[in-house]
């Protein structure tokens, strides 16, 4: 089903990608894991920090009151972002409350995967909303070239593709909520996007996902060129740990995704993933980014 979603703003939303991934492999594989360790302990810490700068902040006038579309959108320019750009993208945000969780800066940068390059990834990215106490997880990525299309004849690419983040090595008790979620995929241009706020899978203890159907029109655009995703947790979420890892199913021709399971052990991002006629899907992770004590 096509959407067309008159919002000029997302054309310019995706940006500075890495990790390829390939769409060649015959069955799920991994391809490489994302890990972004979420040490409980610094969580704390980090929020305690932020709720007092933004306190701070708010009564010498610097804090901004935004839209929830807003903040979410430049969270979203800010998952994409590198350098220079994700500074100023984060200057921002920081003017409504937000700031990302960038504990160990002194970490080496992980180097990017260098297998074939279909597909492009992002880590996880980890923001703190002090404006409402709350943690955003994010998730995205896009496609390099024509190969989402192998096998499809008709409009409809395979089965939905599926996305999102997974959650392994957890310690501490979860007792934290949802508090909403969203996601979308989106053509080369961003003038058609299919988005939901229902999470498909995961209950957000052990990750959560999306499901959503990529479709092919005009036979040079492919909606599902792009995703991005979005989960919100309330304040509990700081004295919950692990480590979070992106993910990316692409199905196409038979395929179809029976099941998705989370928190299973010894799986990369403790995913067990059930798919027909697998031979006609692939499977992606982002790759490493490790990080410690804030």
């Amino acid at each position: 089903m096509k959407k067309l979603v008159a919002f000029v703003l997302l054309a310019a939303l995706f940006m500075g990608m890495t990790i390829p991934v390939s769409a060649e492999e015959s069955s799920p594989s991994v391809m490489s894991s994302a890990e972004v360790y979420l040490e409980a302990n610094s969580k704390l810490e980090f929020s305690q920090q932020m709720d007092i700068r933004y306190s701070t902040d708010l009564k010498a006038g610097k804090i901004e009151r935004g839209s929830l579309e807003e903040i979410e959108k430049l969270m979203m320019q800010s998952t994409f972002a590198s350098g220079k750009e994700k500074e100023e993208i984060n200057k921002r945000l920081e003017m409504y409350g937000v700031y990302e969780f960038m504990p160990n800066t002194n970490t080496p940068t992980t180097v990017p995967y260098s297998g074939t390059n279909d597909i492009t990834m992002q880590t996880p990215t980890i923001f703190y909303e002090a404006w409402e106490n709350s943690w955003s997880v994010t998730c995205g990525g896009n496609w390099n070239n024509r190969n989402w299309h192998v096998g499809s004849l008709t409009s409809n690419v395979g089965d939905a593709d599926a996305f999102g983040v997974g959650y392994t090595n957890t310690s501490g008790t979860y007792s934290s909520q949802v508090i909403r979620s969203s996601a979308y995929i989106t053509d080369q241009k961003s003038d058609e996007m299919v988005s939901t706020s229902y999470r498909s899978d995961g209950d957000g203890s052990k990750g959560f996902g999306f499901r959503l159907q990529d479709y092919r029109y005009d036979d040079d655009y492919y909606v599902g060129y792009k995703w991005y995703g979005i989960c919100t947790y309330d304040k509990n979420f700081g004295s919950y740990s692990g480590v979070a890892t992106a993910y990316y199913i692409h199905t196409w021709s038979k395929a179809s995704i029976t099941s998705i399971g989370f928190g299973m052990q010894g799986k990369t991002a403790g995913l067990s993933i059930d798919i027909s006629n697998i031979q006609y899907s692939f499977v992606g992770y982002s790759n490493d980014k490790r990080f410690g004590v804030h």
